[in-house]
């Protein structure tokens, strides 16, 4: 599914102040799991493959469990509070 333009320009923010991060959405949230891709049990690369996306199709199939869910809270990032946004106004 194509990427909203919103996402777009909220991952190229995210992107821009904090180069070498690595983020993705999932379930509505946007997600720096920088920190986790050498934990997670998928590997990296499931990672790194859906980087600046939305990936909850793919987190969903898998068939995460409720650990897993409860782990997206740790990596959520409150984007209009760090990017200084308000997301209502984006449209």
């Amino acid at each position: 599914n194509a990427q909203s333009e919103q996402d777009k320009k909220i991952f190229e923010a995210l992107n821009n102040k904090f180069p070498n991060h690595i983020f993705i959405k999932i379930r509505g949230k946007y997600l720096d799991v920088t920190e986790y891709q050498y934990d997670h049990p998928g590997g990296e690369n499931l990672l790194l493959e859906h980087q600046n996306a939305d990936a909850t199709d793919d987190f969903d199939e898998k068939g995460h469990s409720n650990e897993a869910v409860k782990l997206l809270k740790n990596f959520t990032v409150d984007v209009e509070k760090v990017l200084n946004i308000d997301l209502s106004k984006m449209g």
